[in-house]
């Protein structure tokens, strides 16, 4: 199940968090993950509110885990403010290739993209 989370100003729309629920049935997991966010400006208010309502919605649904994979720095930084358990995993979770070199040269750039599950 995906569920996209709406932060508006004014009734325009400024930034969005899409979560994805997995459940692992065999050992009674329900994780969500959230996928994708983006914030107008990087304003650290809405991202700090979108994080927030992404917890909210998977205690709601009675997630034992929110997970948070990529993204850049300034991201995570406002994720860790709730103070989770975090670990490194030993190879990344998803890859991308390009054939393109100046799209390939962009992409290596975290100022470009904010590389998550979503974009791999």
């Amino acid at each position: 199940m995906v569920k996209i989370l709406c932060a508006y100003y004014r009734n325009t729309l400024v930034g969005y968090a899409i979560v994805i629920r997995e459940e692992v049935i065999k050992i009674g997991l329900i994780r969500y993950k959230i996928v994708d966010l983006f914030v107008e400006n990087d304003d650290l208010n809405t991202i700090d509110q979108l994080i927030k309502e992404s917890y909210n919605y998977a205690k709601k649904d009675g997630a034992s885990v929110l997970e948070m994979i990529g993204f850049p720095d300034h991201i995570r930084n406002r994720f860790s403010i709730g103070n989770p358990y975090s670990r490194m995993l030993a190879s990344w979770p998803y890859l991308y290739k390009t054939t393109d070199s100046s799209l390939r040269n962009k992409l290596k750039s975290k100022l470009i993209w904010y590389a998550s599950p979503f974009d791999g």
